[in-house]
């Protein structure tokens, strides 16, 4: 095998954009997708593409740790917006989000599904936080890599999925890393529906020249998305791995694959 300079396929889109409209039913656009290593990566690149030192950037706690070090790396303000635990759950405390918004404050990180909690966070509880993101011109980054992993009888809903304003306000960070254990594979995709968000971040994605992708991360995310969905559109654990075990057992062409959206390494 000659493993040279990667090449996105159309397959690869095409699959990204089969397995969304047919688990989440939300239609994407081709030219939506962008690639990252890895969804932390990616929440790094978005920090630093978007905000400024200084910037104020909205985290709802407890959350997943890496979202305090991609913001207080880089030299913004971490602001907390604690989840209230009532009758056994959590749920967003709006009053304490909404006076934490302020002119200086340029981003929000939404974990949806959100992880460690576990919510699912409902439709109109999405809505209402895309609204007052739109309201006071902060950009909305929704962390959906746990996606897939939603229980029968709850429904993922995408937050860019709600209405077209808070889609163009709004960059979706998926990654089969989660659905099929592929971690190790470093393959991820944002979704950006405004096109001047989309070229401000693939300018900050080509300025460090991690773009190309792993050939092995988009063959078993491929094979991934021609599994069976279970009922619900939620995903099976007992598939789990089986692309990891795709991407070596598939062969692989040496001969690179064209594509309009290609980059290089």
């Amino acid at each position: 095998e000659i493993l040279g300079d990667t090449f996105i396929s159309p397959s690869v889109y095409e699959s990204i954009e089969s397995w969304i409209r047919l688990t989440h039913g939300w239609d994407i656009r081709t030219e939506w997708i962008c690639f990252s290593p890895g969804i932390v990566p990616a929440i790094n690149l978005l920090i630093l593409a978007f905000t400024k030192p200084q910037d104020r950037v909205i985290v709802q706690t407890p959350v997943y740790f890496p979202f305090f070090s991609a913001v207080e790396n880089h030299g913004r303000e971490l602001v907390y917006n604690p989840l209230i635990y009532s009758n056994g759950k959590y749920e967003m405390d709006f009053d304490d989000l909404e006076s934490k918004m302020d002119s200086t404050t340029k981003m929000l990180i939404l974990c949806n599904p959100h992880n460690p909690t576990g919510n699912v966070w409902s439709a109109d509880g999405i809505r209402r936080i895309g609204e007052m993101c739109l309201a006071h011109d902060i950009l909305l980054i929704s962390d959906e890599i746990h996606s897939d992993l939603v229980y029968s009888g709850y429904h993922h809903t995408p937050a860019a999925s709600i209405s077209k304003e808070i889609a163009g306000n709004t960059i979706t960070c998926m990654a089969p890393s989660k659905t099929f254990n592929l971690a190790g594979l470093s393959t991820s995709f944002l979704i950006i529906p405004d096109e001047k968000l989309r070229i401000t971040y693939e300018k900050k994605l080509d300025q460090i020249h991690v773009g190309a992708g792993n050939i092995f991360g988009f063959v078993a995310m491929e094979d991934g998305a021609t599994l069976p969905i279970t009922p619900g559109g939620c995903a099976n654990p007992n598939r789990f791995g089986m692309c990891g075990w795709a991407a070596q057992a598939r062969t692989l062409s040496a001969e690179p694959r064209k594509s309009a959206g290609s980059r290089r390494s």
